[in-house]
């Protein structure tokens, strides 16, 4: 028996031995260290660097069904592909056969099933390669084609989208041909985006800095190279800890980080047009961006146009002019003009200095100029000569004739110090406006606070009374701004001139019969709204603030001054507000069908919305947002479009409420504006805003796109998720709608209705892809929505893939933060903040 046990034990020994072995040379023989000549790589097969830090393979991006070449780190979690060979020929994903050939003259290609060539590199070299040449991988992440200690190609002559710390911007001063890192077309699509960053405009005569484009569209530049950082981006010391260096190797300038960079560091163009630098983070197991450019109008191409200066601290309108110009036109982007022409000669002109500024592009290098006064001298010579800077680590640089792309910087160590060429008396008069601009000021203020003074002291008694009476009334009212007069007879406060009645809170207890369960709507995250009626008759609905909601005295007061002041048909009336004890209330009229949302996700209800009245509803809520964005005095960003903030009048009538997190901004303020709270709800938000707290009347355009595919597919976008795939409603629409099946989206509450036209539900699942679009320079505007949806003759242009077009599973905490009662109903998300280590 022991005999027995001791040859099972042999035999178990000798399958364990088995299994390892097998394992192991499986592995081994899935995994390659370099390519020979004459030989290939297979679609399993995957060649490391020595170190096993990159790795090289056969790739499938999520959510594309085509196979790449491309080159990933391979110790870290996920693929981080940083380079791709054939981004332009995809492999079908039907192919086992293609390969990646090392051919015997020495040409490395991408071949498919069929021996085509997909991609190859310019490998082959005038004589016969030697039989040690072979194509590796190394640690830096460079796949080279070498032999006879001479290498015919490497992958950094032909990037992609990111920039590792071993490569260089390379540009040839001859023939001015530079190498180009160009976006993936989006995150699931690696052939060649609009976007590309590169040194397109170096010469020796040029600063070197380095410009991206979108296709030949100068977007955005890094300023001049000072010593190692670049002189046009914040905080650039603080982030690029390494910095830059150039080098010039006979007609090859190269500008390379410095040695020492780590490895797990690299800068990415991105399919939104953004160049990012990211750090890996062992802690948060995950890349961490340093910096990101562009942000804001200020860091697009000259946004303020010739001799504008463009501060992204100034509220009112970020384009200026520089000292001793003024404004073209009316707007702040049509650059300005030289108020005194200035003379040739020191008695002719002067400087004025301007510090922590982006350079001005175009600007010339006067190596020879070795000192301050050697260029100062020099422009105050040349009439033509409008400025110059001089660092010890740029040298001498000038500039002849308009200034460019001219943006100030807030930190004292930001940018560069600029001297700006002007008549003298330009230069005198400034000192004088200086003292004009300290003394006046405060002057006037003293005089203001002694007339505020006063006027308080003759309302004392009236401000006393009117505290005691409404408690926190008082901090409404001051918000609220100049009030003409509060009168006991019909109770109302004025504000600049519109009427907004001020109901008691006696009134509106009776109303709602002492807010009453019964007479309860609903709740959302302002807090309970109850239905009511006045002593007169009228029918209204009570929105309650909650002494638990997140929202607050801000966001009420913010939309009791906009609805005052807003008046269409497809946006809700409001009829007083009331601010007694420790209660603030909005009343509205009465919507009978209540919101959007108690329709569209209801199986039952939903049959009653027919297409025709789908059709109502989508025309009121774009009309609606086309009066806030463009037509309205105000001009209004909703920030909170949904279903359950589209009511419903009794003929069904779409009208936009809940103001509570809405923006007004400037009439000509059409772009982004960057907030560091972020509210709204979550599956609403534009990915700009909800990633970065940028927002715009784009964002809105992107939760109208939402709430389109929802009235189309009568399926909550917070809600839909896909049985077989990992999907949300963004997600599904847009594989539909490549698959040419977008018609299956539509409800099947609706599929009997003989009224529906097929083209006209693709067509506005058509305009609801548009709208929901990740780069919001692609989505259209709202009166560009009503034209699509209103005219069936009007081509539109093909959509690119929606933002959130996949799904992740949520943590329970991550569903909490939607729903403040469990209940699960989408509600706002009043504060959310992030921290974005952003160059802004």
């Amino acid at each position: 028996m022991v005999r027995n046990i001791a040859i099972e034990s042999l035999l178990v020994c000798l399958l364990h031995y088995f299994i390892f072995f097998s394992v192991h040379l499986r592995y081994s023989s899935a995994q390659k260290t370099s390519i020979p000549l004459g030989q290939s790589l297979k679609l399993n097969e995957t060649l490391v660097s020595p170190g096993n830090v990159f790795a090289l393979g056969f790739f499938t991006p999520n959510g594309s069904s085509f196979v790449y070449l491309g080159i990933w780190y391979a110790a870290l979690p996920g693929r981080t592909v940083v380079w791709v060979a054939n981004r332009a020929n995809p492999i079908q994903a039907n192919d086992s056969g293609a390969l990646l050939t090392l051919s015997l003259d020495g040409t490395l290609a991408v071949v498919d099933g069929n021996t085509s060539r997909l991609w190859y590199a310019n490998s082959s070299s005038s004589t016969s390669p030697g039989n040690d040449t072979t194509a590796a991988l190394s640690d830096d992440g460079r796949l080279a084609v070498s032999g006879n200690q001479v290498t015919y190609w490497d992958s950094f002559g032909d990037p992609s989208d990111t920039f590792l710390p071993a490569m260089g911007f390379i540009t040839n001063t001859t023939s001015g041909k530079s190498v180009q890192w160009t976006s993936w077309a989006s995150v699931s699509d690696p052939s060649p985006g609009r976007f590309s960053l590169g040194l397109t405009r170096y010469s020796p005569t040029n600063p070197i800095q380095l410009y991206l484009l979108n296709g030949s569209a100068l977007l955005w530049r890094t300023g001049p190279l000072s010593g190692r950082i670049f002189s046009g981006l914040p905080n650039m010391s603080i982030f690029s800890i390494y910095g830059f260096n150039p080098s010039q190797n006979g007609d090859e300038f190269t500008l390379g980080l410095n040695s020492g960079s780590s490895r797990l560091n690299r800068f990415v163009v991105d399919p939104a047009g953004v160049v990012k630098q990211s750090n890996w983070s062992e802690t948060a197991g995950a890349w961490v961006d340093l910096w990101k450019q562009p942000g804001g109008p200020c860091d697009r191409y000259n946004w303020c146009g010739s001799f504008g200066l463009c501060d992204p601290l100034n509220a009112t309108d970020v384009c200026g002019c520089l000292p001793g110009f003024e404004a073209r036109s009316g707007t702040g982007r049509d650059g300005c003009v030289r108020r005194t022409q200035f003379g040739c000669g020191t008695n002719g002109s002067g400087f004025r200095s301007l510090p922590s500024v982006k350079p001005p592009d175009q600007g010339t290098v006067f190596a020879n100029l070795s000192s301050q006064a050697a260029c100062q001298a020099a422009c105050l010579g040349n009439c033509s000569c409008t400025a110059y800077i001089y660092t010890s680590g740029t040298g001498c640089i000038m500039w002849f004739g308009d200034l460019l792309d001219i943006l100030q910087f807030s930190g004292e160590t930001d940018g560069l110090e600029l001297f700006l060429k002007l008549a003298p008396s330009e230069i005198a008069g400034a000192h004088g406006r200086k003292y004009v601009k300290i003394y006046v000021p405060s002057i006037l203020g003293a005089v203001i606070l002694v007339a505020c003074i006063f006027c308080l002291w003759r309302q004392k008694g009236r401000l006393n009374e009117l505290w005691k009476r409404n408690g926190v009334g008082s901090s409404m009212v001051s918000y609220m701004g100049t009030l003409d007069h509060v009168a006991e007879s019909g109770r109302r406060v004025e504000e600049n001139g519109e009427g907004l009645p001020l109901l008691d809170l006696a009134s509106v207890r009776a109303a709602t019969n002492g807010f009453s369960l019964a007479n309860k709507l609903g709740e959302g995250g302002f807090g309970p709204v109850y239905r009511g009626k006045l002593s007169g008759g009228q029918e209204i609905a009570v929105k309650r603030l909650s002494r638990n909601s997140g929202q607050g005295a801000q966001e009420f007061m913010n939309e009791a001054r906009l609805i005052a002041k807003l008046q269409h048909r497809n946006l809700v009336k409001l009829v007083g507000c009331c601010v007694e004890e420790d209660e603030k209330i909005l009343v509205y009229e009465y919507m009978p069908n209540k919101s959007l949302d108690a329709f569209l996700f209801d199986e039952a209800l939903g049959r009653e919305l027919d297409w025709e009245r789908r059709y109502t509803i989508v025309l009121g809520i774009a009309r609606g947002l086309l009066y806030l964005h463009q037509d309205s005095r105000l001009r209004v960003v909703h920030r909170d479009l949904k279903a359950s903030n589209i009511l419903l009048d009794a003929a069904m009538n779409p009208k936009i409420s809940d103001f509570g997190i809405a923006r007004i901004f400037g009439g000509d303020q059409t772009q982004e504006i960057n907030t560091i709270r972020v509210v709204g709800t979550y599956g609403y938000m534009s990915p700009e805003y909800a990633m970065e707290g940028r927002f715009s009347i784009k964002s809105d355009v992107f939760s109208f796109g939402v709430l389109v595919l929802e009235i189309v597919s009568g399926k909550r976008m917070t809600r839909f998720h896909h049985p077989d795939l990992s999907l949300n409603l963004l997600g599904y629409a847009w594989k539909l709608w490549n698959e040419g099946r977008a018609q299956e989206l539509l409800d099947p509450s609706l599929t009997a209705s003989s009224v529906i036209s097929s083209d006209q539900v693709v067509r506005w699942i058509h305009v609801g892809l548009l709208c929901v679009q990740d780069d919001e320079t692609d989505r259209p505007t709202m009166s560009t929505v009503v034209v699509m949806l209103g005219s069936e003759a009007s081509n539109l242009p093909p959509p690119s893939m929606p933002a959130y077009s996949s799904r992740r599973r949520r943590t329970a905490g991550e569903a909490n933060s939607t729903s403040t009662d469990g209940s699960g109903i989408d509600q706002s998300v009043n504060l959310v903040t992030i921290t974005a280590m952003e160059a802004r």
